[in-house]
Formats: structure tokens, sequence, C-alpha cells
């Protein structure tokens, strides 16, 4: 055999065959594809669950975290961080919560449409 030379035909349907390993594995399974089940947020979980402040600026950070219906965590996810009411408790955009006044509040982490909750208890001591 010559170089450069080779004696392999592509026939249509080796050329059919090799087009679709190519779709498939460009693709992906149904179950991996983005968009699935296997990428989507099922729940979002924040860490502490409660906390317990007791003087006015006093803080506490929480964490959230992005997780899929299998408990895989899904890294590099935006958070939007709110609280139910502010005149207790106000949250930075990180999840710094700071004491504003007595009285509980709900904190919340939303990413994706999917939300996760912590309760802030604000209880002021002399």
């Amino acid at each position: 055999m010559k170089c450069g030379t080779s004696s392999y035909r592509a026939t249509p349907l080796r050329r059919w065959a090799f087009l679709g390993v190519l779709l498939l594995g460009a693709c992906g399974s149904p179950t991996t594809a983005p968009g699935s089940a296997a990428f989507t947020v099922d729940r979002v979980e924040v860490a502490p669950t409660s906390a317990v402040l007791t003087a006015l600026g006093e803080s506490v950070q929480l964490s959230a975290t992005a997780l899929t219906t299998a408990g895989t965590v899904m890294g590099h996810k935006t958070f939007t961080w709110s609280s139910s009411d502010t005149n207790v408790a106000t949250v930075s955009s990180e999840g710094l919560v700071t004491a504003a006044g007595p009285g509980n509040v709900t904190i919340t982490a939303t990413t994706d449409r999917t939300d996760g909750t912590a309760t802030v208890t604000v209880t002021l001591t002399p």
C-alpha cells in the first residue's frame, strides 16, 4: 500500500452510522441533557436553618446550596436574598443577616425560581 492511500471505503451505511454516533455524543442522553432534571435546581438548602440574634446590629452569615433531584450540589449558582420583614432583620446580597428590631423573620435564598429559607429570631436583651 502506498503512503497516503487507503483501502477503506465509506459506504452510505457507514456514513449514517458515523453520523448517528456523532449526534448521540453531542446531544447526550435524555437524562443528562442541559435543561433536564439532572441539571435543574430541585431544592435550595440554607444553612444554618435558624438563628437567634440578641442585639441590634448583630449579624449571622447564611449560606445557600442548590441541589438536583438526586442531591447533587450545583456549583456556580447565584442567589437572591430577601427578608420577610426588614424591620426585624435585613439581609445583604451575600446572605449576611443583620438584626434591626425584635421579632421573627424568614430569610429566603432564591435561584432558578427555587427557594430555600431560614428563620431568624431577634430577641433584644438589656
